[in-house]
């Protein structure tokens, strides 16, 4: 699971936690930027596109970033969080899957 290190420049949003405590949503503001949200949650540049994945449904595209955007953070919840500029896109999830399903959804 992701852990969230704190804001920084350009990863100034909310973090949303489910009962766990793990990462489950990130509400953006302005001036934030993905790459400081993904080095926030502690994903190395190489790794950025697990944020691309996970929010593929339900976004255009990951960038750019609109203040008041969710982006989703869980693998459980890749058909019902995120957002992208207001919009929410319903994608074809099937790629995503590959061979192996989804994990069960919330």
């Amino acid at each position: 699971m992701l852990r969230d290190s704190g804001p920084r420049a350009g990863a100034q949003g909310e973090v949303t936690v489910d009962e766990n405590g793990d990462p489950t949503s990130y509400l953006v503001v302005e001036g934030d930027d993905i790459q400081s949200v993904a080095q926030r949650f502690c994903l190395p540049a190489i790794e950025f596109d697990y944020l691309n994945l996970i929010n593929a449904v339900r976004r255009e595209r990951l960038g750019p970033l609109y203040p008041g955007d969710t982006l989703n953070l869980s693998p459980y919840t890749i058909t019902t969080v995120g957002d992208q500029d207001g919009v929410v896109y319903d994608n074809d999830v099937s790629y995503l899957a590959g061979d192996a399903p989804l994990p069960p959804q919330r």
